[in-house]
Protein backbone atom coordinates (compact mmCIF):
# COMPACT_ATOMS: atom_id res chain seq x y z
CA UNK A 1 0.00 0.00 0.00
CA UNK A 2 2.74 2.36 0.74
CA UNK A 3 4.59 1.75 -2.53
CA UNK A 4 1.06 2.74 -4.52
CA UNK A 5 0.86 5.88 -2.66
CA UNK A 6 4.79 6.77 -3.23
CA UNK A 7 4.49 6.02 -7.13
CA UNK A 8 1.00 7.27 -7.56
CA UNK A 9 2.54 10.70 -5.61
CA UNK A 10 5.59 10.17 -7.42
CA UNK A 11 3.61 10.14 -11.13
CA UNK A 12 1.06 13.33 -9.89
CA UNK A 13 4.23 15.42 -9.49
CA UNK A 14 5.87 14.44 -12.72
CA UNK A 15 2.76 14.98 -14.91
CA UNK A 16 2.41 18.48 -12.92
CA UNK A 17 6.30 19.59 -13.55
CA UNK A 18 5.98 18.57 -17.15
CA UNK A 19 2.47 20.76 -17.91
CA UNK A 20 3.86 23.67 -16.49
CA UNK A 21 5.90 24.62 -19.55
CA UNK A 22 3.11 23.98 -21.90
CA UNK A 23 0.33 26.18 -19.89
CA UNK A 24 3.21 28.69 -20.06
CA UNK A 25 4.25 28.64 -23.66
CA UNK A 26 0.54 28.82 -24.37
CA UNK A 27 0.18 32.27 -22.73
CA UNK A 28 3.21 33.81 -24.52
CA UNK A 29 2.60 36.10 -27.37
CA UNK A 30 3.41 34.85 -30.90
CA UNK A 31 6.82 36.02 -31.75
CA UNK A 32 5.71 38.36 -34.21
CA UNK A 33 2.73 40.29 -35.33
CA UNK A 34 1.96 39.77 -38.53
CA UNK A 35 2.74 37.70 -41.78
CA UNK A 36 3.34 40.04 -44.96
CA UNK A 37 2.76 38.57 -47.95
CA UNK A 38 5.31 40.24 -50.79
CA UNK A 39 4.76 40.82 -54.76
CA UNK A 40 7.30 41.77 -57.11
CA UNK A 41 4.92 42.93 -59.67
CA UNK A 42 2.34 46.05 -59.69
CA UNK A 43 -0.08 42.85 -60.62
CA UNK A 44 -3.16 42.89 -57.68
CA UNK A 45 -1.10 40.54 -55.43
CA UNK A 46 -1.78 37.65 -58.04
CA UNK A 47 1.76 36.78 -59.70
CA UNK A 48 5.64 37.05 -58.60
CA UNK A 49 5.41 36.23 -54.97
CA UNK A 50 7.87 36.78 -52.77
CA UNK A 51 9.23 35.22 -49.48
CA UNK A 52 6.71 36.71 -46.61
CA UNK A 53 8.13 39.49 -44.33
CA UNK A 54 7.09 38.99 -40.78
CA UNK A 55 6.12 42.44 -38.80
CA UNK A 56 8.43 41.92 -35.34
CA UNK A 57 6.66 42.11 -32.20
CA UNK A 58 7.99 45.87 -31.55
CA UNK A 59 6.87 49.99 -32.23
CA UNK A 60 10.25 50.27 -33.87
CA UNK A 61 10.19 51.23 -37.70
CA UNK A 62 11.18 48.07 -39.96
CA UNK A 63 12.81 47.95 -43.55
CA UNK A 64 10.85 45.78 -46.11
CA UNK A 65 13.26 43.34 -48.08
CA UNK A 66 14.40 45.64 -51.59
CA UNK A 67 11.84 44.95 -54.43
CA UNK A 68 8.45 44.72 -52.27
CA UNK A 69 5.89 46.12 -54.89
CA UNK A 70 3.03 44.99 -53.72
CA UNK A 71 1.90 43.61 -50.36
CA UNK A 72 -1.26 41.83 -48.17
CA UNK A 73 -0.99 41.38 -44.45
CA UNK A 74 -2.07 37.74 -44.03
CA UNK A 75 -2.54 37.77 -40.19
CA UNK A 76 -5.76 38.71 -37.86
CA UNK A 77 -4.44 41.47 -36.16
CA UNK A 78 -5.89 42.19 -32.67
CA UNK A 79 -8.24 44.76 -31.70
CA UNK A 80 -6.68 48.40 -32.11
CA UNK A 81 -3.42 47.01 -33.88
CA UNK A 82 -2.84 49.25 -36.61
CA UNK A 83 0.45 48.58 -39.32
CA UNK A 84 1.29 51.68 -41.09
CA UNK A 85 3.46 50.76 -44.61
CA UNK A 86 5.57 53.58 -45.94
CA UNK A 87 7.13 54.19 -49.60
CA UNK A 88 10.48 55.24 -47.66
CA UNK A 89 13.01 54.09 -45.40
CA UNK A 90 12.37 55.44 -41.94
CA UNK A 91 8.73 55.08 -41.30
CA UNK A 92 8.50 59.17 -41.78
CA UNK A 93 7.01 59.82 -45.40
CA UNK A 94 3.23 61.69 -45.42
CA UNK A 95 1.82 59.24 -47.76
CA UNK A 96 1.51 55.99 -45.85
CA UNK A 97 -0.85 52.65 -46.39
CA UNK A 98 -2.70 51.98 -43.07
CA UNK A 99 -4.07 48.29 -41.97
CA UNK A 100 -6.85 47.40 -41.07
CA UNK A 101 -8.31 51.28 -40.98
CA UNK A 102 -7.44 52.05 -44.25
CA UNK A 103 -7.14 48.81 -46.61
CA UNK A 104 -8.57 46.07 -44.92
CA UNK A 105 -6.42 42.95 -43.84
CA UNK A 106 -6.46 39.93 -46.24
CA UNK A 107 -6.40 42.71 -49.34
CA UNK A 108 -3.81 44.00 -51.66
CA UNK A 109 -1.81 47.28 -51.71
CA UNK A 110 0.94 48.46 -53.72
CA UNK A 111 2.45 51.82 -54.94
CA UNK A 112 1.88 53.91 -51.88
CA UNK A 113 3.22 57.01 -53.91
CA UNK A 114 2.95 56.59 -57.62
CA UNK A 115 5.15 54.24 -58.06
CA UNK A 116 6.99 53.51 -54.86
CA UNK A 117 7.47 50.21 -53.39
CA UNK A 118 6.45 49.17 -49.97
CA UNK A 119 9.29 49.85 -48.34
CA UNK A 120 9.02 50.24 -43.94
CA UNK A 121 6.07 49.08 -41.83
CA UNK A 122 5.24 50.03 -38.26
CA UNK A 123 2.97 49.04 -35.40
CA UNK A 124 0.96 50.97 -32.83
CA UNK A 125 1.40 50.07 -28.96
CA UNK A 126 -1.88 48.37 -29.88
CA UNK A 127 -0.18 45.25 -31.45
CA UNK A 128 2.39 44.20 -28.86
CA UNK A 129 -0.79 43.06 -26.74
Amino acid sequence: MQFTTIALSAILVFSSANAAPADVEARQPAPFIAEVARFGRNTGCSTDQLPSFFVQRTTLCQELPAGTVGARVETDLPPGCVLTFYPTAGCNDLNSITVPVGTPTHNCFQEIRGGTNVTSVQANSACLG
